[in-house]
This record gives structure tokens, sequence and C-alpha cells, in this order.
């Protein structure tokens, strides 16, 4: 033991203590003999069968504290590689490879691969083989296979994790470094894993490219001033410069460039071809950080667009802003050019110029790079004079301040021929009027005169940088004119008015062009133009500008004329006097009797002539914006005779109606002198022997009928200007049917469309009436839809006598029907078809019209029956007509048999666009028979004479009464029967959208039946011990029928269900404990 810790000692005596000594050494013995260490070994250490070699113990943490890829000098740096350590948070051995720390983990896996991990060429070729692993433990996978270290020089691809296959895709390596690529395989069977190495090749140096130029500065050790730059450069003309590679730490940072902005310390460096290939060791930079750059110049602005004229030619490069010592480079060059100001001479400038604040050696980040050319001219020279280059009427060499957010007026007299005059702030095109923006400090004004046919040099008139130190602008002024800017005889007055006091100066713009005219007032001609106007103080500070925009008609003022001509009345009458226009247009009028003023302000109106008096004045004056016209008179000569007035009828004087429906008849009068009504009622077509109806006083009466049978009335007019002057209307007959609301049901069917949509109103656009955009396709325009067929199918027996049509109209919405036509006196032959036209107002989809704005709660509603004897009493079949503004939610429950459903699942958030998938549509569930559902509480379970319908006195499978006494519909509607909901099935069509069985708690599918008819897939309820347990949302949705098996051993009820299909079902088991869903369908 002893001789074993002598020679460690030795060992590490000699490793720390004998530098420059070479020897090989053997540290241990062999049964106590000496070993010789063997010619390819430095260090042998031979164990005592109790012990091995112990690497220093690191962790992850530990070991990155090391950094020794920060390591700048380039010779320390690579002594590191082949740095072996052990790693205690991965228990692996480790070792440094110049790049990164490299693990010797292989895993613990049985994985083997086939065939053997590759070594891929510098190109990235030499790989491409599929590369197949398999394990003993997991013969049939599958297997996670991922890059763990090397993922930026290589992916993977074909990843079949079930067969074990990958292939493996180099990039390129453009270095001399060669890549390593670790490959990790992880069993699932046993979560054990294997570490596969792929290695590439580094790249051959091209040596024909040649010897790397000098990098300047030419000191090794530079310094970084915090926030700046130091500038690195080699000669523009360098040789393969595409080639050149720029490195900071060995990593490529730029290529193909002559200059590199180094922005970080660490060291710099150039190559030929690949990074690390042809570098010299004189051209390695160590920059390190030390003290604070100067602020960034921002812009730099070249005069004449950085255009030189000429060989000899001169322009200067600003720095705009800047503040202390500025160094100027070239081409990435550093330049002896300093100073905010350079000048620039001929060809030997040219090329791309920058700055940068600081100097030696210490700089700010570069400005943005100018490129400055040289252009010979060819063609006659521009001449400029910096007298007709204005700002604000004053030369532009000779301003010397602005105004904070002020107004720049620009302006060049004189203009030559062919050349273009362009406006700059710094860099920037600008045009007047320019205002200054409120976050500068100063400002540099550049005015450059373009040749437009390119032979002569641009020339530049421009400020220096001006600093804002020229006070407030004024603030922005108001254009007004007396005739409000129309043209009146073709022209019209604008002045344009200071806000605040003060002298000033005027320039005006059409549109947008500056105008010679600098009063304040100036007189304009020509309509549809937008005038502009700026004012300046004193102080050369100008204003925002201020706009008028001339309307494009022109008047005149108003020249007016009778056009009623009649100048005799009597007292009493009511006379309708109108005026014309001779000239020009009026916007208002005046009008006067005996000089008192009236109301009205059209170019006509209704005057009372006084019950007393011979003669009246009546004065009408026009008014525009031209002015006032001359007032016209009409002296009217008034008599004393009460004319007869004249009684027509408004309204038809035939009408048709059934008992509690009311019918409005409605009369005008011509001739009136303060005239009352008097409205009549007669059993016989006459206008004579009438009772006097109390209340009927005004132009129309409502009459509405209490039965059967035929009434006629007639009014009476009487003027009031003398006693017994009155004029008779003529007889209106109201033709009263019995209600056939109240016949018992008949046999047969009556089809037609029973539900328009004329989609108007933009406030009905979605929520409980549908998006608009949808309920485009299935409108009605009843300008062009008006007429309607609507069948009637006899029943195939039994006896039918006397068919007659019924339509009750309580609106005003049918225009007429050919109910008279069609009707059937006598006997009506079985399955005998009958149609009946109904032809509705034209004028129903009109804006303002009696269905504009009307919802499904309070549409307009026509009801058609087909009325017979069926030889014991009279029986009817009806029709209900909805005709709104809103969406018809409906479908065929039979062939050509349409009805109108409630949009929303019962229960559901009727305000919702029942359209758009959410979660406010699914609504409430329902056991079997209740009234009241799940959600609202009632947790009873039904009773087993509830079990079938929602009728507990209907025989099962029986279909009358439509609704029962458990029907929870609201009035006027009920649940289908299960025919119903078989003929829903049978006659439409079906889609399902959204998106299916993702989630268990929101809505994310629905059906749509037809085009009208949307039903949520909103699951079920079940009742669990007293719990209410969702179930198959966006599975399906479920929706009773209102009649239940045809067995009474089924304990179910019919239901429509709706899925990836639509059926009708019936469900057998224990479907009293389920909730489902309700749609209410129309009576």
């Amino acid at each position: 033991m002893k001789k074993n810790l002598l020679s460690l000692w030795l060992f590490v005596w000699a490793v720390f203590f004998t530098a420059g000594i070479s020897a090989q050494t053997t540290i241990g013995n062999i049964s106590g003999k000496p070993k010789a260490a063997e010619t390819f070994s430095a260090v042998e250490v031979v164990s005592n069968g109790k012990g091995g070699l112990r690497l220093p113990q690191l962790t992850t943490a530990q070991r990155n504290t090391l950094a020794i890829g920060a390591i700048s000098d380039p010779v320390k740096k690579g002594l590191a590689n082949g740095l072996t350590i052990y790693n205690t948070t991965t228990n692996c051995v480790e070792y440094w490879n110049a790049t990164r720390w490299i693990s010797l983990c292989e895993g613990t896996s049985m994985t083997k691969i086939s065939p053997e991990p590759c070594t891929a060429e510098a190109d990235g070729t030499g790989c491409n083989q599929t590369f197949t692993v398999t394990d003993e433990d997991c013969p049939n996978g599958p297997f996670s296979i991922a890059i763990m270290a090397g993922s930026e020089y290589a992916v993977l691809s074909n990843i079949n994790s079930t067969a074990g296959t990958f292939k493996i895709n180099f990039n390129v390596n453009e270095s001399i470094t060669p890549h390593t690529v670790l490959v990790r395989v992880t069993s699932s069977c046993t979560g054990q894993f294997k570490d596969f190495l792929f290695m590439q090749k580094a790249i051959e140096c091209d040596t024909t490219l040649g010897s790397v130029p000098a990098v300047s500065p030419s000191n090794g050790a530079l310094t970084l001033c915090s926030g700046g730059a130091v500038y690195l450069s080699i000669p523009s003309s360098t040789a393969n410069l595409s080639k050149v590679i720029w490195t900071r730490n060995g990593i490529e940072v730029a290529r193909g460039v002559n200059y590199y902005a180094a922005t970080m310390p660490g060291t710099y460096n150039i190559s030929l071809g690949a990074a690390g290939c042809n570098e010299i060791a004189s051209n390695a930079r160590v920059i390190t950080e030390s003290g604070t750059s100067p602020a960034v110049i921002n812009t730099i602005v070249a005069s004449n667009n950085g255009i030189i004229c000429g060989p000899s030619g001169t322009i200067t490069l600003t720095a705009s802003g800047a503040s202390g010592a500025v160094t100027w480079f070239k081409n990435g060059e550093l330049t002896s050019k300093t100073g905010t100001i350079i000048t620039l001479t001929g060809s030997v400038d040219q090329g791309a110029w920058f700055a940068a604040a600081g100097s030696n050696g210490c700089y700010s980040k570069q400005s943005n790079t100018v490129t400055i050319t040289v252009q010979t001219p060819t063609g006659t020279p521009i001449t400029l004079n910096n007298a007709d280059v204005l700002i604000n009427n004053k030369a532009i060499n000779e301003v010397t301040s602005f105004c904070s957010e002020g107004n720049l007026v620009l302006k060049v007299n004189n203009p030559q021929p062919g050349v273009s005059y362009t406006w700059y702030n710094d860099k920037t095109i600008i045009t007047s009027p320019y205002k200054i923006p409120a976050d500068i400090a100063n400002i540099l004004i550049r005015m450059v005169a373009t040749d437009n046919s390119g032979a002569a040099c641009p020339v530049e008139a421009s400020t220096i940088t001006v600093p804002i130190t020229g006070g407030a602008a004024p603030g922005t002024p108001t254009i007004t004119s007396l005739t409000g800017g129309v043209l009146c005889n073709g022209t019209a007055d604008l002045t344009v008015t200071p806000q605040q006091t003060g002298t000033y100066t005027y320039q005006w713009y059409k549109n947008g062009v500056a105008m010679t005219e600098t009063t304040q007032t100036i007189t304009v001609d020509t309509p549809g133009v937008t005038y502009t106007a700026t004012v300046t103080n004193a102080t050369g500070c100008a204003s925002a500008p201020a706009s008028k925009t001339i309307p494009m008609e022109e008047s005149t003022i108003p020249v007016l004329d009778w056009k009623t001509t009649s100048t005799t009345a009597n007292n009493g009458d009511r006379i309708f006097y109108e005026t014309k226009l001779l000239a020009g247009s009026a916007t208002s009028y005046e009008w006067t009797v005996d000089g008192v003023k009236l109301s009205a302000t059209t170019s006509s109106t209704t005057i009372t002539i006084p019950a007393t008096g011979t003669s009246i004045t009546i004065k009408v004056k026009g008014t525009n914006a031209c002015g006032t016209s001359e007032e016209i008179t009409k002296v009217v000569n008034v008599s004393p005779l009460c004319p007869t007035p004249v009684v027509s009828a408004s309204t038809g004087t035939t009408a048709s109606t059934v008992a509690g429906i009311g019918k409005t008849m409605g009369v005008s009068v011509t001739n009136g002198n303060t005239q009352t009504y008097q409205w009549y009622s007669n059993t016989t077509a006459s206008v004579t022997g009438g009772s006097a109806i109390s209340g009927a006083t005004s132009a129309s009466y409502t009459y509405t009928p209490a039965a059967a049978g035929t009434m006629y009335f007639y009014c009476i007019v009487t003027n009031g200007c003398a006693a017994g002057i009155t004029g008779t209307s003529p007889v209106f007959a109201v033709n009263v049917s019995a209600n056939p609301e109240a016949l018992p049901a008949g046999s047969g069917i009556l089809v037609g469309k029973t539900c328009f949509d004329i989609n108007k109103a933009p406030e009905n656009d979605g929520g409980t009436c549908g998006s608009k955009t949808i309920r485009t396709v299935n409108m009605t325009n009843f300008a062009t839809q008006n007429v309607q067929n609507y069948v009637f199918t006899a029943s195939s027996s039994g006896a039918k006598r006397n068919l007659r049509f019924v339509v009750v109209d309580a609106n005003g919405a049918v225009q007429s029907t050919n109910a008279d036509a069609v009707a059937v006196p006598g006997t009506v032959g079985n399955s005998q078809v009958v149609t009946l036209v109904v032809t509705y107002k034209n004028t129903l989809s009109d804006s303002g019209s009696i269905v504009w704005g009307r919802t499904a709660a309070n549409a307009i509603n026509v009801k058609i029956y087909a009325v017979y004897n069926d030889g014991t009493k009279d029986v009817a079949v009806q029709l209900n007509v909805k005709i709104q503004d809103c969406a018809c939610c409906g479908a065929f429950v039979a062939a050509g048999v349409w009805k109108s459903f409630m949009c929303h699942n019962l229960g559901a958030d009727a305000s919702l666009d029942y359209t758009v998938i959410q979660n406010g549509l699914i609504g409430d569930h329902f056991l079997i028979g209740q009234k009241v559902s799940l959600e609202k509480g009632n947790l009873a379970i039904p009773t087993t004479s509830m079990y079938y319908n929602y009728n507990a006195s209907r025989n099962p499978g029986s279909e009358s009464p439509k609704k029962g006494v458990s029907d929870p519909c609201p009035a006027g509607y009920r649940i289908p029967t299960n025919s119903e909901w078989e003929g829903v099935v049978a006659n439409n069509t079906y889609s399902r959208f959204g998106t299916s069985y993702t989630s268990s708690s929101n809505l994310t599918s629905m059906g749509k039946i037809g085009e009208l008819l949307y039903m949520p897939m909103s699951g079920y309820n079940q009742l669990v011990n007293g719990a209410v347990i969702p179930s198959g949302l966006n599975v399906g949705g479920y929706y009773w029928s209102a009649d239940g098996p045809t067995t009474s051993a089924a304990v179910g009820a019919n239901t429509l269900v709706v899925g990836s299909d639509m059926r009708a079902s019936v469900s057998y088991v224990f479907t009293y404990w389920q909730g489902w869903s309700v749609r209410c369908m129309e009576l």
C-alpha cells in the first residue's frame, strides 16, 4: 500500500512539476513486480484488484462554470481539448472536443443498429442509407428516436417508430472542425436507451485561394466601447472577396464583405473558403470591452442625393443631429475625414459611406449608409437661385429657425422647363404644406432639382441643420363662405380667418397646388375643387392648413312663379297652393297670409280660407345659399258660397272577412270646407235608411262583424261653411263568413308555402332572426313573388260537398284570391285537387311596409281554410301563413307539406344566432311526459302511465289529439308526432357541420335539415340516483316525439336522432331515466 501511495505521489509530482520532461510512467504493479509502460502509453495505471482510477467529479452546473468555450486565447483553448470529467448529474464520463462536452454513456438498453453509424462527407453526402434499430427486449417497438447533441449539424427524416427505422441528413460542414451527432434510441418496453455517434468530416481547405490580407486596424488588442462598435476591415479590392469569412471565437459571423462592425468582445479573424482555413495568427484581433460609446448618428444625408457632378464636382455629407466628434468610413474602411459636415470630390470619393460618433477607436455603432456616385453631365446645366427656393416665402439659405409643429409652405419660383423639384426633410420626401413633426429637435430641409431627361446633374439648395427654436405655430384657421361654398352665378368668395389676432400673410392651394393668391379672401369658380389655406405670423411660423370643398352643384338666387293659377275661393275652403322655379333652386320657403307667417317651408301648402272677409293676400319667397328670391304675391277673392262636398271611396267598396276579423273602409273628399263625417250601416245596398254608427265620425271606419252575413255602409260628409251642404259616399259591402277557426278539423291536405322572410331590416341581422347573409337564398321578394299557389287534395273517401276557401287576413296583406272561381258548390270527388291562388300585395317587401322589421313573435298572420261539408256539418282544413322579416325555420313533414318550427331548442337562449354553434343553443332536457325540464329542477321519475307519450289519455301509437296535456311547447306550437319526424327524414336533405366528438362540455357540432332547420347535437341527460349526468354532447341530438311506441311492453318513446346521419328511431330500454331535447312545431 505504501508503495502505491509513493507511486501515486511520484505521478502527481511528475505531472505538475516536471514541465518539458517527456517520459512514460506506470502506476501500480503486477504481483509486486513493476511493469514497464507500453510504447503507446504515456501513463499506465495497474489495478491492484481493489480499485480503479477516480476521475474529477463535477455536476453539470459545476462543469459549465469552467467556461471553456469562452476562452479567447486560441493556444489555451486548444490545450483544453480532451479534458475529461465524471458528470454526477448524468452519471456519465464526458470529454471536451474543442466545441462542446461529449458524453461517453451509450445507455443500458440492448439496442443494436444496422448498418453501423456512418461518417458523412463535409458536403453532407455519404450517409443517406436507412438505419434500423432492434432490441431483443422490445422486439415490436415502438422506439423513440431523437438527436440528443449536434442538432445544428443534421436532422432525422423518414422516422418509423414502430419499425425502428430512420435516416440522418447532414448539413454542409463549412469549417475545419469535424462534426459529431449523438442519436439516442429509447425502447418503449423498458424505458432504457442507447446512444449512437454519427460523424462528419471537416472541410478541406482550398489552398488555391491565396493568402488573406491584413486586417485593419493592425493592433492585435482592441477596445470596444460599450454600446458601440469596432470596425475591422480589409481592402475592398481583396481577391476572392466572396470567399472571405469573418469569425468570432472561431464561429462564422459574416462572409463576402470587406468589413465587419464588431459589437461584442471576442477574438476575431478572417478565413478564406471555410471557417478556420487559410487563417494567419497575425490577423487575430482580441477585442475587450471598456468605457461607453457615444450616441449613434441615426441619419447621414448626401447633398444632390449622392450624385457628384463630373470628376471635379463636389457634394457634402451631413451627419444630421450629431454632436461631438464624427468619424467617417468609406467602404467600411476608416478615412481621415472627420466632422459633422464633410466634402467629397470626384471619382476618388465614390463608394459607400457611413459615419460613427467618436474618435481614436471608441466609436458608436454605424449610421445609415449612402452610396456616392459620379455623373458626367451632357445637357444644359440646371441653374438654381436660392432666392427662388422659398420656405414660408423666405429664401431657403436665409432660414435660421423653425417653429414647433409649424407648417412649411414650400415653393420654387421661376421653375425651368423639364426639371422636377423635390423637397426633403433629411432623406424623406415631403410636399407642401409640410407639418414639422412634434418629436424632433432639429431639421434639415433640402430641395433637389432634377433634369427629367437625366442629361444634366441634379442641383440642391438646402438649409443647414436648424434647431426647432422659432416658437409655436399659429392655430389652424377656418375658411368661411357666405354661400357655404356654393358657386352662385359661377363664383363664390372664400375667406380664411386666423384663430388668434395678429399680423399674418396668407397662402392658398387649389387641390394641393399653391396658388398665386395671397390675400385673406379669394374668389373661386371651379366646382368640386378643394381649396386649402395656411396663415403665417410675423415670426414666420405657418399654421396647419384649413380646407373647403366647393360643391358640384352651382346655383343662383331663386326666381319663383305661381303654379296654382286660381284667384278665387269660398269662405272656409281649404285650397292647395303651389309655386314653381323659373331659375335657381330653393332649400326653404316662407309663406304668409295677410302678413301672418305660416309654418309651411316647402314649395306648396294648403291654406284654409277664413270664414269671413272678401279677399286674402298670399305671399311666398324662396331661399338658397345664394340668397332669397323676390317675393311673389297672389290676391284671392273670397265669396261666401259654400260648395257641395264630393265624396269618393279611398278603399275598395266590396270586402270579405270572417266573424271576429275587422275590415276598414275609407273616403276622400274634394270641395270640402271644414267638413265633418258620419258613417251609417244598412241591411240593403242603399245610401238611405241606414243607422248612424256611434263614434264613426272620421274619414275611415273599421267594421268587426260578430257573425256571418252581409252588411252595407256609407258615409255622409257635411261642409261647415253653411247649413245642410252634404255629400254621400258610394255604398260599401262587407261579406262576412263564419270564422272557420271554430269548425272541426276536416280530412284532406292543404299545402303551400306557409312562411315568408323578406330579409330587409338591418336590425334583424343575427340573433333570433339569423344571419341576413345566410337568409338571402330563401328570402321572398313580393315585388316578383307575390303570387302563391295553395293546393287542397280531398280525402280519398267520405262525403264532401260545397268546397270553398276562406282567407282570414286581419292585417291586409292579401291583394286578391281566386276563391270564388275555384269553389266547388256540389260534390267534391275523392282525392280531387283544387288550387287556390293567393295574390299578396306586391309592396310587402318595401321599406316601411307592414312586414318591415317583424320577427317570428309578431309576424303578419294569414290563415287559409279549405271548408267543406262532410254530410252532417261544415269542417275545415287549416293552413297558417306567417309573413315576417326574420328567418323561417321549418321543414317538410310529408311530401309537399311544409311546417314551421321554432328556431331554437326549448329552453335555449332565443336571442342567439341559431346558425352559429354555441353553448347557449343546447337548451333544456325533458323526461318523457314532463312539462318541466331537468334543468328547471324536475327530477321526478315519470309514472308508468306517462311512459308512452305526452298525453296519458292517448293510446300507444295514436297521433290524436295533436297536442297532449303534458306537451311543454308554448301556445301555437306542439311536439311533432312520430310520423311527422319520419316525414322530416324522408322529405329533407341532411348535413352535419362543426367538429364532432371533441368536447363533452362545449357544443361543437350541429345537424342541418334542409336549408332552414338547425338541430344542435345536444346529447341527453341521465337521471342517476337523483343526480343529472350529461351524456352524448356532440355525438348526437335526441328529440322527443309526441307519441310512444306501438307496444305497451316498450319502455320509451319515439325520437328524431341527428348525428352522423338523421333517422326516426324507437328507444326501448329505460329511456324514462333520460332527458331528451324538445323542438316545437307549429300547430
